[in-house]
């Protein structure tokens, strides 16, 4: 029984000291950085936007081509590979033809 009053009377004062310290350190204000508001006109916010959409795009793209010419790539090598395969398989059906 003492410990368990021990031991609420230890987070009550617990909690009592992180209260004051809430009331002695006020939180600090931050702006969210989406929040600002620009001071130039619809026109030029607009525009902004716009450039930054198309920024977008173009990175969408580019990646795309990245990862299509990565493809191509593994293509390219599965093909010459197969190819040699191919190739040692024909040498190896025509020694057994021989041999035969």
């Amino acid at each position: 029984m003492f410990s368990s009053d021990r031991d609420y009377w230890k987070r009550y004062f617990d909690d009592e000291n992180r209260n004051k310290v809430r009331e002695w350190q006020p939180m600090p204000k931050q702006t969210h950085p989406y929040l600002k508001r620009g001071g130039g006109n619809i026109n030029n916010s607009r525009i902004e936007f716009l450039s930054r959409e198309v920024q977008t795009y173009k990175n969408l793209l580019s990646q795309e081509k990245e990862y299509r010419d990565k493809l191509i790539v593994e293509l390219h090598r599965l093909k010459s590979e197969n190819n040699s395969m191919k190739m040692k398989l024909n040498r190896i059906k025509k020694d057994v033809l021989k041999s035969d």
